[in-house]
């Protein structure tokens, strides 16, 4: 039992979160140790939004009505389940 207790907190909960940028909106499926940079990045390379990604990229969070530093994990920036992103140049 202790085994599959342990096995169970090693497991890491995905979260949904929306990011939008300008009038475009993507619903994704993230991990909570993600950095937010690479998954925004990420976002724009595969054609995700119009726009082209820059590293300057500012990330307001909806829920806690401040930018977030995009060098941090989601858990580290406090991004929670349903949170929505904007995405600023």
């Amino acid at each position: 039992k202790r085994k599959e207790k342990k096995k169970e907190k090693e497991k890491v909960m995905e979260m949904m979160l929306t990011v939008k940028v300008g009038k475009e909106k993507q619903d994704i499926i993230i991990k909570p140790d993600q950095q937010v940079r690479e998954v925004c990045r990420c976002l724009f390379e595969n054609g995700c939004f119009s726009l082209t990604w820059k590293e300057e990229m500012q990330v307001y969070s909806m829920r806690q009505k401040a930018y977030i530093n995009p060098a941090l994990t989601f858990m580290q920036g406090s991004i929670y389940n349903g949170d929505i992103l904007l995405l600023y140049m």
